[in-house]
C-alpha cells in the first residue's frame, strides 16, 4: 500500500498524539500487510499529527520539497530546494529549567529493580545518586538543570505493544519528572537486535522522544525514554510428595507451575526542558538582538553539504546537559534528505549542532 501525504497543516499535537507517518505504518500492520508500505509526502509534514489545526502555526510549504519513505530505505528527498537570501528578527531568549523532583525520580527508578541503598556524590555542578543495584541518576543542577537516569538495559524480545511502551514511558515521566504541557511525542524508534548470520532481527526496545510542541527548537532540550522488556520467570510448586525415612521425612515437589511475565521497563531517561523567560540582549558578529539575522543562503554555506537541503526554517538551538549556556539561540534549521536537521547560528553563521 502507498499513500501521498499533502501538506496537512495539522501541527497542533496533544501529548501522545500519533504522527500521520506512524499511523500509516500501523494501519498497514493492522491490515496484515506488515512492511508493504511506502509514502510520498511534503518533507515538512513528516512530524504532522492527527489533531486540530492550529492557525497560529503552520507548515512552510516549499517548492520541490518532496520526500519518499519505505521500510527498505532511509527517507530521502526527491528534490532539493534553493535557499534564498531571506532573514528574520534575532530574538534570543533566556531559558529557565523546569524543576525536577530528583528524589522522586530516584524512587521511581528503583521500582523497576530490586530495592537497595543509594549513595550520593556532588562535585559542585552535578549530583549523582547511585543505588547498589546499578541505577544512576545524575542531576545537572548547576549547569543546564537537566537530569539523566541510567538503569539496566535488557535485550529480551518485546512481548507487548508499542502503545504499552508509550503508556509505560508516560507513566514513568508523570510520576517522576512530570510531563510538560507543551511536550509533544514526536519520535518512536524501534530498537532491534540483529542476527546477521540468520538474516533476522528481533525487536528489543523502543526509544521515545518528546520535543517542544509547535516550537522550532532543536539541540539539548528534549525528553528521551528507552523502554525494554523485563522478562521474569517464576516457579511455584503445585504438588508435594513426602517420603518417610527412619530419620526424618523428605519432602519434594512433583508438579511445578512455570509463570512467565513480560512488562515494560525503563532503562534510560534524559530530561532537559527549559522555558523562555524573556528577551536576552546579545551582540556579536556585527549583529545584535532585534536586528536582522544572517540570511538563509549565507547560513547554508556553513553546512557540510549545502546542496542536499530539502527544507529550511527559522528557529532556535539550545545547548546540552553539561553546558551552563541557558539561552535559546536564534538559528536557521536545515533538513537533509535522511531527516537530519542541522542548526546554523543566525548571528554568525557558525555551525551549532545537529538533531536526527
Amino acid at each position: 500500500m502507498s499513500q501521498i501525504m499533502p501538506n496537512s497543516g495539522f501541527n497542533s499535537n496533544p501529548a501522545g498524539a500519533q504522527t500521520m507517518h506512524d499511523a500509516w505504518q500501523q494501519a498497514n500492520q493492522s491490515a496484515g500487510l506488515g512492511s508493504a508500505w511506502s509514502e510520498i509526502y511534503d518533507c515538512n509534514t513528516l512530524n504532522d499529527h492527527f489533531s486540530a489545526q492550529n492557525s497560529s502555526v503552520g507548515n512552510q510549504p516549499l517548492a520541490q520539497n518532496i520526500c519518499f519513505s519505505s521500510p527498505y530505505t532511509d527517507s530521502f528527498g526527491l528534490a532539493t530546494v534553493t535557499v534564498p537570501r531571506t532573514t528574520f528578527s534575532l530574538e534570543p531568549q533566556t531559558l529557565v529549567a523546569r524543576p525536577v523532583d530528583v528524589p522522586a525520580l530516584v524512587q521511581r527508578a528503583e521500582q523497576y529493580l530490586p530495592s537497595g541503598s543509594v549513595s550520593y556524590q556532588d562535585n559542585g555542578s552535578v549530583r549523582r545518586y547511585t543505588s547498589n543495584t546499578g541505577v544512576v541518576v545524575a542531576d545537572y543542577y548547576a549547569l543546564s538543570g537537566g537530569v539523566v537516569l541510567e538503569a539496566h538495559a535488557h535485550q529480551n524480545p518485546i512481548e507487548f505493544t508499542q502503545q504499552d511502551a508509550i503508556s509505560a514511558a508516560t507513566a514513568f515521566l508523570t510520576q517522576s519528572t512530570g510531563v510538560p504541557s507543551d511536550a509533544a511525542l514526536t519520535s518512536i524508534v524501534p530498537v532491534y537486535d540483529s542476527n546477521e548470520a540468520a538474516l533476522s532481527r528481533t525487536l528489543v526496545g523502543y526509544q521515545l522522544t518528546w520535543t517542544h510542541d509547535n516550537a522550532n527548537v532543536i539541540g539539548g532540550d528534549a525528553i528521551h525514554v528507552d523502554v525494554d522488556d523485563v522478562h521474569t520467570v517464576t516457579m511455584r510448586c503445585l504438588q508435594y510428595k513426602t517420603i518417610i525415612t527412619p530419620y526424618h521425612p523428605i519432602v519434594y515437589c512433583v508438579s511445578w507451575q512455570r509463570t512467565v511475565t513480560d512488562a515494560p521497563g525503563i532503562s534510560y531517561a534524559y530530561y532537559l526542558w527549559r522555558e523562555p523567560a524573556g528577551r536576552k540582549p546579545l551582540s556579536y558578529a556585527g549583529r545584535s538582538t532585534g536586528s536582522a539575522s544572517i540570511d538563509a543562503f549565507t547560513a547554508s554555506l556553513s553546512l557540510p553539504n549545502p546542496n542536499g537541503v530539502v527544507s529550511y526554517k527559522s528557529g532556535y538551538w539550545t545547548a546540552g546537559l553539561s553546558s551552563n549556556d541557558n539561552v535559546e539561540h536564534p538559528a536557521w534549521l536545515f533538513t537533509y534528505r535522511n531527516g537530519e536537521v542541522i542548526a546554523i547560528d543566525a548571528f554568525s553563521g557558525v555551525l551549532l549542532g545537529a538533531s536526527d
